[in-house]
């Protein structure tokens, strides 16, 4: 097993799982975070719709650095593999 090439996908899956996680905690905090600071304004207008954002490229680029992340760790693991 090519033990860096193998560390380095790992820590590239990890670092894609990590920017999976803040994408979802700031996607499902953001609109509370708006409804709060809508109570302290002086309109008080608050829609669901206003601080909902598109975070469909955040998802894909996390989903592609996870899968290459997998990807280079097998291929790492099984050239490894083969050559002792």
């Amino acid at each position: 097993m090519e033990k860096l090439g193998f560390i380095m996908a790992s820590i590239l899956s990890i670092i894609g799982c990590n920017f999976l996680f803040i994408t979802l905690l700031i996607d499902k905090t953001l609109p509370i975070i708006g409804k709060m600071a809508s109570q302290l304004s002086t309109t008080k207008e608050y829609s669901d719709v206003m601080y909902q954002a598109n975070y469909e490229l955040a998802y894909i680029f996390s989903i592609l650095i996870i899968t290459v992340g997998i990807v280079c760790a097998l291929y790492f693991f099984f050239k490894g593999e083969k050559q002792c």
